[in-house]
Order: C-alpha cells, then structure tokens, then sequence
C-alpha cells in the first residue's frame, strides 16, 4: 500500500510464534538518497511510516516503541558513539590500499561519484548525531 508505506517492511519471525517488521527499503539511510546524495534531513519524517496503518501501529504500541527506544538509549545502543565505534570496526576489516585502488578505479581524490563525498564515517556520525536528537525529541527522552 503506496499511501502507508507497508511496501517497505517486510513480516519476519525467527521462531515461528513471534513477528516483527523489518524496514527493508533503507535508501535513506544516515541523510543519503538513492543515488548517494544527502539529501534526508535528520528531523524530517518524524514520526516515520505516515498512513492510517502506521498511525494504528503507533496507537496502539506507542508506550512500548518509547519504552523501547528509552531502553537502546539508556544503554547506548542508539548513540552516535556507538554508530562511530561500528563504522570504524568495519572500516578497520579493510587494509588501507582497499580504499586506495577503490579511488584510483573508480575516481580521483574529488569523484564525480556522489556516494564518495556524501557517506565518510563523519558524515554518517555527524548526520545520527542529529537525528538522534530529533528522536530524543519526539520520544521525549531525557
């Protein structure tokens, strides 16, 4: 259903008993489009998932979606530390000529590429920085 949006979740369980939506279609992640530019402001789209679903789901579970994020932000697993602390492990897996002969194939030290200036580990962080903020905002976390 275009108008809520559900065309982006899927239903997914792993034991058979209990299921979950998971987002699938993530192309704004971190403030990128599609096509690796920034262009998603961080408090844009709050409350996410607009339509008469969405807005059932949130009537419904909203006490237990803002217990939850209390939850992930009281242990710091919504935190701009702790999205740094991943990218750099997963940046750290890769020798540093990967990311060489990645620009020398495809492009020089300013690419035409839009994904190359717009998706540096400052810019994820600094961009989960604000968002954070503006869910801290919207959950009324403090």
């Amino acid at each position: 259903v275009e108008g809520n949006r559900i065309k982006n979740v899927q239903l997914v369980t792993w034991d058979g008993d209990k299921w979950f939506f998971m987002p699938y279609d993530l192309d704004t992640v971190f403030g990128n489009n599609w096509a690796g530019g920034y262009s998603y402001p961080p408090n844009n789209n709050i409350p996410w998932c607009a339509g008469t679903f969405w807005d059932n789901v949130r009537s419904t579970f909203g006490d237990e979606i803002r217990a939850r994020y209390k939850e992930l932000r009281d242990k710091g697993v919504i935190s701009a530390e702790w999205i740094y602390n991943t990218v750099t492990s997963i940046q750290e897996i890769y020798p540093a000529d990967a990311f060489e002969s990645e620009i020398a194939k495809w492009g020089s030290t300013t690419p035409s590429l839009p994904y190359y200036a717009n998706n540096g580990r400052d810019q994820i962080v600094t961009w989960t920085t604000a968002r954070i903020s503006a869910l801290d905002s919207y959950f009324n976390y403090s």
